[in-house]
């Protein structure tokens, strides 16, 4: 595959997987923010508002929303912040930067080791524009990602030039600090520094796997120290808030459940990564789904087995694919579901890292076909597969990032894919009540949840909102209390029944629900009574 010229070929090359990436996500700057984490980590977060003392220790010595530590992440939020107030421009630039320049640190760590440059600016090319990738250079929300992916390319990097006697371990601790304070899922990194050593920097081929693997513990005992340190702290967080559930687990189900988890969500990544088809932002009911009439609770192990057994005893390309497999699960174990995390087993975003090795054995299979086969029509025939992918893969994340242009597109083209999804049904029902429309599309909407979900406190209170406002006071009064049935400390409910009682002229009532809502911290409802 060597061509004319072909000093110029390589920055050619990645000036065009620039450009492509470009296109594919050129309107993303004129999105707005979502109703799915974005109101907490952003637009409510008081903490990114203002260089202050106060502000900057919070954000390094506390967990922030939703039980995380990802610091560098709020500090370039409030880099952002100071630059332009809540101007969602500004922080969808944001993540387009650091996706960029993760594209191009991609590419120069795989051109540090692999011979030729088409490996390197195909897996490049492949990472830039996958659909799987959406989510994450769309949503703000996953800065996280993008950042630690930024410090783990960074990080790698690094330790290639220690590995050639050129950089500092110090640098490569600092950096491995920096992805950590990104998020905790970068405490896999020493995993795949053993795994770079095995198979790229391997330089112990006389000793055996457990006395490399010793030594390699040895060698980098402070970063798995701190690894672990990460982990168990956040951990410890996570389940004191109820992020680590039981899920209904009992007895040796904890030894089988983690496995099946791991083998349906790894085996779910592989798939979306050739076949990226259906991508939404959740994903409910895996494990009760069937493939080809068998359920995917018996089929996924097994085929796990297969695949893990099929790599061990591959041919050819042996090496290759042990180490892309590897890389690509050592990657993503923090993201398998070992433990049950979450209400979803997998999310897109959760292989934007991890799907490098997928990337880079395909851009092998791709470069081997190319030396295999000489001859023009052998040429035309890989860049016809080439372009293929990029125009199969770049139409489709072309059209997934308008799903995230607004909550109401989000939650919109969730419910295309999970028609009975309540959280889609609650958050489209509020992505519209934000944006101050109270039509007849929000009303079909709640209307839609409650024939599902008819006793749902959101819902309800939505669909009362709505009659409150249309002067149909008995209605409302109706839905009000089905709202305060669906949740009992629901005091939004409980004044705004006190109110349409008032307008009912049911004056006890109104008393009644007043002093509740009041007793529950309803500020209005404090100051209305002390009035009465």
């Amino acid at each position: 595959m060597e061509l004319p010229g072909k000093q110029f070929v390589f920055p050619a090359g990645v000036g065009i997987i620039l450009v492509i990436t470009y296109l594919i996500f050129r309107a993303v700057p004129g999105f707005e923010f979502v109703n799915w984490d974005d109101m907490v980590y952003i637009y409510e977060n008081p903490w990114i508002r203002e260089w202050s003392l106060k502000n900057l220790i919070h954000i390094w010595f506390q967990f922030l929303p939703k039980e995380n530590y990802h610091p560098l992440v709020f500090m370039t939020y409030l880099v952002e912040y100071s630059i332009d107030g809540l101007n969602p421009q500004v922080f969808h630039i944001g993540n387009l930067v650091f996706h960029f320049a993760n594209i191009l640190l991609l590419i120069y760590w795989l051109r540090l080791w692999n011979t030729g440059y088409w490996v390197p600016l195909l897996t490049g090319l492949f990472f830039a524009i996958h659909p799987l990738h959406v989510e994450t250079v769309c949503w703000i929300s996953d800065r996280k990602d993008l950042l630690m992916t930024f410090f783990s390319l960074l990080c790698l990097i690094q330790y290639h030039q220690v590995k050639k006697g050129k950089g500092s371990l110090g640098w490569l601790f600092v950096l491995f600090l920096a992805a950590l304070f990104s998020k905790t899922s970068a405490a896999v990194l020493p995993l795949v520094f053993f795994i770079l050593d095995e198979y790229i920097y391997s330089s112990e081929s006389d000793s055996s796997f457990w006395n490399r693997l010793k030594n390699q513990l040895v060698d980098k005992w402070l970063f798995w120290l701190v690894a672990i340190l990460f982990t168990l702290v956040v951990a410890y967080a996570q389940k004191s808030t109820g992020g680590i559930h039981k899920g209904g687990i009992v007895g040796l189900q904890w030894i089988w459940r983690p496995f099946l988890n791991i083998s349906v969500a790894f085996l779910f990544y592989l798939k979306k990564s050739i076949l990226p088809l259906h991508l939404i932002n959740q994903y409910f009911g895996l494990l009760n789904a069937s493939v080809w009439g068998m359920p995917v609770a018996v089929i996924a192990p097994v085929v796990f087995v297969l695949l893990g057994l099929g790599v061990l005893f591959s041919g050819y390309f042996t090496w290759k694919i042990r180490f892309a497999f590897l890389l690509s699960f050592g990657i993503s174990i923090p993201y398998l579901q070992w433990v049950p995390l979450g209400h979803s087993l997998v999310w897109d975003r959760y292989f934007y890292l991890g799907s490098i090795g997928v990337f880079w054995l395909m851009a092998h299979g791709i470069e081997w076909i190319g030396k295999r086969y000489q001859g023009i029509p052998a040429r035309a025939g890989t860049a016809l597969v080439v372009f293929g992918i990029v125009a199969f893969w770049g139409d489709i994340a072309y059209k997934q990032t308008w799903h995230w242009e607004n909550g109401i597109a989000l939650w919109k083209s969730n419910l295309k894919r999970q028609p009975s999804n309540l959280q889609a049904l609650q958050n489209l029902y509020r992505a519209y009540k934000g944006k101050g429309i109270k039509d007849q599309r929000m009303v079909k909407v709640l209307k839609r949840g409650l024939t599902m979900y008819p006793t749902d406190f959101v819902l309800n209170q939505g669909m009362g909102e709505y009659y409150f406002g249309q002067e149909e006071y008995t209605l409302a009064r109706k839905h009000f209390t089905e709202s305060i049935l669906g949740y009992h400390s629901n005091r939004d409910a409980y004044y705004l029944l006190a109110l349409s009682n008032l307008k009912l002229q049911d004056t006890s009532g109104y008393k009644e629900q007043l002093r509740i809502a009041a007793f529950m911290g309803h500020k209005q409802a404090k100051l209305e009574l002390m009035d009465n």
